[in-house]
């Protein structure tokens, strides 16, 4: 072992220091962009070739940010002003005058609001005009061929719906008077044909004696005789429908949700006409909608699932509804599995049916089609050795029934399997890898059984001990210590704090020394990077939703803290994403009011470590030695870590080189050719900073580090490499080792 003060010098002196300053030692970062929202609005910007987002109400409470879509992503913008938070307003793009124009709406305090924004691509200005009186889900459109903005309707002081019909022409408002039109109403869709030089007015409700009436007509207003007229009923139903024109069919293009899911109908100038489409999104109130000019699709944005606001966007690209961004809809059917032979987490969620999503580090994108059955509660998992993700079991949630069958997908389809035996049906069982037995392990789900599937059939696997009977708990298996390790659940007596292990062929219950409280419904997985097992979330023994984030290392849970983190929930899916090296988690479940969330967080390491090879290493004659940290382990901050070179001649011996830099050393440039010593082949990889003995034993030889507890060390990198004696072999009398190159970080 090294002196202190020699290893103080290598650590505080050689290595490359980075800020003293006190660091957390993991984040959590939200990803994903905008975050959930409905009642927003939302407009195309021909000037800027940008979709402008603003406003609306979410889990976070009325918002008024402001954002743009640019056909690939969403940018926040920070204008030095803005109006006040805000939902169910309305907007339109005067095109003659490149200004945005916002109205009205409805703040946190449930007051209604009259005034008027202009919004320039980089700053609102609020206008100081009198006008239309306040009210909320009025319709709004421009008059390209007059060059004026229009607003009709909405909702007025106590939920009174007005038919009233302004104009704006940029300085002033006027009221347009008229005898005959559509009657009052709110959460109306309005637009201008500018094919047919009309402003068409469609749908929109009314509450009547308390109960919400709702419009079917369709009317147009034709400014050339200033006129209204009546051109036809049958438009669906819905709580709020949205209008645009296609400037690639030249005509109207509406989207309503009578069913809770997304139907698209075209104007034909005197019917509507209900289009084809694949993956509807499901989606029934308060969504935007509006057509991309430059690029001919149209993107339908956010709104509610069941009165839930969701962070989800769409394009219509031809008949196909894509997922462009934001997250999947979640609710209880959610479960999430990551795939090392694809290198991909698939995501399973109830919309219409049970659609699949992958994550690719930066975005969900939908991956096949609503093949399989609406269920929740199911067991899902990932079988390494068949390369397909299984799902079995959960409830039918419109039947109320448990199910038995083992659906598995490749990827891109699934398919219904047919075993010789099967588990009973069941539902709220958890299934993760069994690494040991190249299995997945499914248990519980009201019962004790524990079960392996194999790739093609059931098994059923006698046990001496047993969690025993209990659901909605959670299991990761930990790759370190080899290990499935089982924590909570709900079983007859409530929420459980019980933590259990699998080792391939028994379970046994731990006693570790903290443990989080109670739980079920909580998420579990494995931090191979960081070698912990990672508990987020659940549902206590109040069945009140937690925010607590817990750490096992194989003897005690720690809790762990860091700002910003997720919020409360249960329902909780989390994965680690070994490519990426970052937990991800999705969605949940709020409690007192619920909340379903759809929003994506990334949890690592505020400073990642890593111990990475480069470089060759050269023969000698008794084989190709090679550097390597025993049980991959990496170089975090107030910890030891071993590093074996191996094999190694048991006369030879081995040094342990270490440095500062693999660019240079003493003037050379690194990798120096060490041929011209008599080491044919070999090269110098880093710098000699620190030479150390290395401890031999067998055909192995190791070196242990113990990095400070000392925050300036935070991402500081140094190499290595070993000198390792080879008498019989080469002339210089040794041989050299590839080298590391190892980043301290905090776990």
């Amino acid at each position: 072992m090294l002196p202190h003060s020699v290893r103080s010098v290598l650590w505080s002196v050689a290595l490359l220091c980075v800020s003293s300053a006190a660091l957390a030692q993991v984040k959590w970062t939200r990803v994903g962009g905008i975050s959930e929202r409905s009642g927003h609005a939302m407009v195309y910007e021909e000037a800027r070739a940008k979709m402008l987002i603003f406003g609306g109400a979410g889990p976070a409470g009325f918002l008024n940010d402001t954002w743009e879509w640019d056909g690939a992503s969403f940018v926040q913008l920070f204008p030095p002003f803005a109006p006040s938070p805000r939902s169910t307003h309305t907007m339109a793009y005067d095109a003659a005058r490149q200004r945005v124009v916002l109205f009205g709406g409805m703040d946190a305090n449930g007051r209604r609001l009259s005034d008027t924004w202009e919004w320039d691509g980089a700053n609102w200005t609020l206008q100081n005009a009198s006008g239309p009186v306040q009210r909320t889900g009025a319709g709004m459109t421009y008059d390209e061929a007059r060059g004026r903005v229009q607003l009709f309707g909405g909702s007025y002081l106590g939920n009174m719906p007005i038919n009233d019909f302004w104009e704006w022409d940029g300085l002033s408002w006027t009221l347009i008077s008229v005898f005959t039109g559509p009657a009052p109403r709110e959460g109306l869709a309005m637009a201008y044909d500018p094919q047919r030089r009309r402003t068409m007015v469609v749908g929109g409700r009314q509450l009547v004696s308390g109960q919400l009436q709702y419009f079917d007509d369709a009317w147009e207003w034709d400014a050339a005789v200033a006129q209204w007229q009546f051109v036809g009923a049958g438009f669906p139903t819905s709580l709020t429908p949205a209008l645009s024109f296609d400037p690639v069919s030249r005509r109207l293009v509406a989207v309503a949700s009578p069913n809770g899911v997304i139907q698209t109908l075209e104007w034909t100038g005197s019917s509507w006409n209900s289009l084809t489409t694949l993956d509807n999104p499901g989606v029934n109130l308060q969504f935007a909608f509006a057509y991309d000019r430059a690029r001919g699709v149209p993107l339908l944005s956010f709104g509610s699932r069941f009165f839930w606001s969701i962070n989800t966007a769409w394009e219509l690209h031809g008949q196909q509804w894509v997922v462009v961004g934001g997250s999947p809809l979640t609710d209880a059917s959610v479960r999430m599995a990551y795939s090392p032979v694809h290198r991909q987490t698939t995501l399973i969620a109830g919309d219409g049916g049970t659609t699949t999503w992958a994550w690719d580090g930066r975005r969900w994108s939908r991956t096949a089609h609503p093949q399989v059955p609406f269920w929740s509660l199911s067991a899902f998992g990932f079988h390494e050795p068949s390369g397909r993700w299984v799902r079995f079991g959960g409830i039918d949630v419109f039947g109320q029934r448990a199910i038995d069958e083992t659906w598995t997908f490749d990827g891109s389809s699934w398919q219904l399997e047919a075993p010789s035996r099967s588990p009973s049906a069941r539902a709220g069982a958890v299934m993760v890898p069994d690494g040991n037995r190249s299995t997945l392990l499914l248990f519980g789900g009201n019962n004790a059984e524990t079960w392996e599937w194999n790739g093609n059939d059931w098994a059923l696997v006698p046990t001496s001990a047993s969690p025993g009977t209990r659901t909605l708990h959670a299991m990761a298996f930990d790759e370190h210590r080899r290990r499935v390790v089982l924590f909570g659940g709900a079983g007859a007596g409530g929420a459980s704090a019980d933590t259990w292990e699998w080792d391939g062929g028994q379970w046994q219950q731990l006693a570790p020394l903290a443990s989080p409280p109670a739980l079920h419904s909580h998420g579990l997985t494995y931090d191979a990077a960081r070698q912990r097992v990672v508990l987020f979330g659940g549902v206590d023994a109040q069945n009140v939703a937690r925010s607590e984030h817990w750490e096992f290392d194989g003897l005690r849970w720690t809790q762990r803290t860091a700002a910003p983190a997720p919020g409360a929930r249960g329902n909780v899916s989390i994965v680690y994403d070994a490519r990426r090296e970052q937990v991800v988690m999705h969605g949940g479940v709020s409690s007192g009011p619920v909340q379903l969330f759809s929003d994506t967080w990334l949890l690592e390491s505020a400073w990642s470590s890593r111990f990475l090879a480069y470089g060759t290493a050269c023969t000698a004659s008794f084989g190709t030695p090679r550097l390597r940290a025993l049980d991959e382990a990496r170089p975090w901050i107030g910890e030891s870590f071993t590093v074996l070179a191996e094999p190694v001649s048991p006369a030879g011996g081995a040094l342990l080189l270490l440095g500062a830099s693999r660019q240079t050393w003493n003037g050379m440039a690194l990798p120096f050719d060490l041929g011209v010593i008599g080491a044919t082949g070999c090269e110098l990889l880093t710098s000699i900073d620190l030479v150390q003995p290395m401890s031999s034993s067998g055909a192995q030889a190791r070196f242990t580090l113990t990095v400070p507890r000392d925050p300036a060390l935070f991402g500081a990198e140094f190499a290595m490499q070993a000198l390792v004696g080879d008498a019989g072999g080469s002339s210089a009398g040794f041989v050299t080792t590839d080298g590391r190159v190892g980043v301290v970080g905090t776990r």
